[in-house]
Order: C-alpha cells, then sequence, then structure tokens
C-alpha cells in the first residue's frame, strides 16, 4: 500500500512520522528519566517540532534518497517484485535513515550530543525502531492509507 498522490503523501507521513516520534521520544526519554511522569510531559511539549522536523526530513530528504536508492539499486524489477518485498525493503532504510537524523536531533534538542552517545543512542534506536515500524506503526499507517484510498 503506497500513497497515490501528494495528499495521500502527507496523510501517510504524519501518520508514520507522528506515531514514531511519539513512541521513540517517549521510549528515550523514560529510558534516561525513568517511568515517570516527567518523561511522559517532556514528550508532549517536544512532540509538535519533533514531529515537523521529522516530516520534513522523511518528505524532502530520507524518503527521496531511500526511494531511488531502492528502486535502482535493491529492486531492479519492481513490477515483478512481491508488494511486501518491497515494503519491507523501503521500511527498513527509511528507518535506518530517519533514526541516523532523528538520534542526532534529540540529543540536540536536550543539549547532550556527543558522538558517544549518539552511537549508543543510534544503535539502541535502531533495535527498538525496527520492530515498532514494522510490527505496529507501518501496519497501522498502511490501514490507514487504505482507508483514506477507499473515499
Amino acid at each position: 500500500m503506497m500513497p497515490k498522490n501528494l495528499k495521500q503523501e502527507l496523510f501517510f507521513t504524519g501518520i508514520m512520522a507522528g506515531m514514531m516520534v511519539l513512541i521513540m521520544s517517549e521510549f528515550n526519554s523514560m529510558r534516561v528519566n525513568g517511568v515517570n511522569q516527567l518523561a511522559i510531559i517532556r514528550t508532549l511539549i517536544r512532540f509538535p517540532l519533533g514531529l515537523l522536523v521529522a516530516g520534513f526530513f522523511d518528505l524532502v530528504i530520507v524518503g527521496p534518497i531511500v526511494k531511488a536508492f531502492v528502486f535502482k539499486v535493491v529492486i531492479k524489477d519492481p513490477a515483478h517484485t512481491p508488494a511486501l518485498r518491497i515494503t519491507l525493503t523501503i521500511s527498513l532504510f527509511m528507518v535506518l535513515g530517519m533514526i541516523t537524523i532523528m538520534t542526532a536531533y534529540g540529543l540536540i534538542v536536550v543539549g547532550q550530543f556527543s558522538w558517544p552517545r549518539y552511537g549508543i543512542g543510534w544503535l539502541i534506536n535502531m533495535l527498538v525502531a525496527i520492530p515498532v515500524q514494522l510490527l505496529i506503526v507501518g501496519p497501522l499507517a498502511r490501514r490507514g492509507l487504505a482507508q483514506v484510498q477507499k473515499k
């Protein structure tokens, strides 16, 4: 299930980026601050800007680069490639690109960027984001997109 026009692309990106930013921000806040009200409040306060940043990078930088790479290097004959393979391939490369950017963003926003923290954060985020994306967020976003496409 892929967006077919700009309106659908914005809807799909909004759902996908929104859920990923919320889940990953809350995960990282609780990982650092513990499971408490402060972690929830900090996540909610930082969510709007995080969503804007993630949406921008998804739509303008990571998405176009990933799609070009996937369809030029990884999947050379999309017409004869199962849709699930295309979806999973794009999802995995999108997670790689977005975690690379958003891990730096998160550390900069909280004023704690350092290369060691970035490396550890990137690895932890990758281990969490891949299953969250493939098992929860991706299927929910595609289900939402399918409902929009039915209308």
